[in-house]
């Protein structure tokens, strides 16, 4: 009877170190063609198999990205940021007891933008950080030329958009999307649209709030993404009201 016990003991103790011995630390650093490191981009953990997430980072000031406890298994990681060509990292492989994983370094390379047919003109800096929120200044930047604002948005740090257009901050859904400070009160699938058919040459900004504040909608407790549209743009909503 005493050695049953003790056997079962051992089996609970082995179950509830299972996940610690399962699961992993990922980290890899992103820089531009010149070793730059690129603050702010997306890091994406994909499962190898159908390239679905598994978890979503940004990458800091130096360029790195953490994913914390990723359970064992075969991943590639996807790494995004305006203005730069998706990059994918090759398939790798995490398992039971394995130390933490570190990537080789990921190298983005500027999209190819018919530079000549754009007029820059001195103004804010691309990406602003503030206590509250994060900017995106659109107007005037390369991103705005030929994209679509969903094509923008989805290369904003901390945004991804899933195959079935789905706005996620931070892998989360159920993110309010406001258009010059108000709700559009449209499903989440009239607000891909509209975003998909909307010039990203009309867009002035993009404000991401992760932690908004009270006075915003309850609905946006995964964040809120405030698409600032230009004064001489107008804007028409239809579709299907919540």
């Amino acid at each position: 009877m005493r050695s049953s016990i003790i056997a079962l003991l051992l089996l609970i103790a082995a179950i509830v170190q299972l996940p610690a011995q399962t699961s992993a630390s990922i980290t890899g650093k992103v820089t531009d063609e010149t070793g730059t490191p690129v603050a702010y981009a997306n890091a994406l953990l994909l499962y190898a198999q159908d390239s679905t997430l598994a978890k979503g980072a940004l990458t800091d000031s130096s360029g790195i990205f953490t994913f914390e406890n990723a359970p064992g298994g075969r991943y590639l990681v996807s790494i995004s940021y305006v203005g730069y060509a998706t990059a994918y990292t090759s398939l790798f492989e995490t398992g039971a007891g394995q130390a933490p994983v570190q990537l080789a370094p990921i190298s983005l390379s500027q999209e190819g933008i018919a530079l000549e047919e754009i007029v820059v003109k001195a103004s804010r800096p691309f990406i602003q950080l503030d206590a509250d929120k994060m900017t995106i200044n659109v107007e005037n930047s390369p991103v705005a030329a030929g994209n679509t604002a969903l094509e923008v948005l989805a290369r904003a740090p901390g945004v991804t958009v899933d195959q079935n257009n789905t706005i996620n901050l931070k892998g989360k859904q159920g993110v309010q999307i406001l258009i010059n400070g108000k709700n559009t009160h449209l499903s989440a699938e009239d607000v891909a649209r509209m975003l998909e058919n909307m010039p990203a040459e009309s867009i002035q900004k993009i404000e991401i709030i992760h932690s908004p504040s009270a006075r915003y909608e309850a609905s946006g407790n995964a964040g809120v993404i405030n698409i600032q549209i230009k004064k001489d743009r107008k804007l028409g909503l239809n579709g299907s009201a919540n």
